[in-house]
């Protein structure tokens, strides 16, 4: 695993439980479904109001048709049979409470799943159990 995070980082308003929750969800898929000895990527890079967090690796990707059901509660990649299918629902979830916005693009022999964080704005104390499921 590659860790590129810039020394200076903004200051980024989010609930640390539920990001540590988005974060760990993101890397435990792509350690899975990335060949042995092959690297993923996690990239953080600061825009003019957001962050942005990529995590790339170099899996068998997600076919186009299923780069926003794979958010979908419920619902797996063809390409896999692990998993509930409802780790990246909650990401969504927990994502977009904080004002961000989370997907995917395939590419090639490359996958990255991104994350878009806004630099600024409140953040949640909670959120509903009913939207988490």
């Amino acid at each position: 695993m590659e860790l590129k995070i810039p020394p200076d980082l903004p200051f980024i308003p989010f609930d640390t439980l539920l990001m540590e929750q988005v974060l760990s969800n993101l890397m435990e898929n792509a350690l899975r479904h990335t060949p042995t000895g092959t690297r993923v990527e996690i990239t953080v890079t600061p825009q003019k109001s957001a962050v942005m967090v990529e995590i790339a690796d170099r899996g068998p990707g997600i076919p186009a048709h299923e780069e926003e059901a794979i958010f979908s509660k419920f619902t797996r990649s063809t390409h896999t049979r692990m998993g509930a299918g409802i780790g990246l629902s909650i990401c969504r979830v927990i994502v977009e409470a904080h004002g961000g916005r989370i997907w995917v693009e395939t590419g090639g022999r490359r996958r990255r799943i991104q994350v878009r964080h806004p630099r600024r704005g409140d953040t949640p104390s909670m959120i509903p159990e009913k939207e988490l499921l």
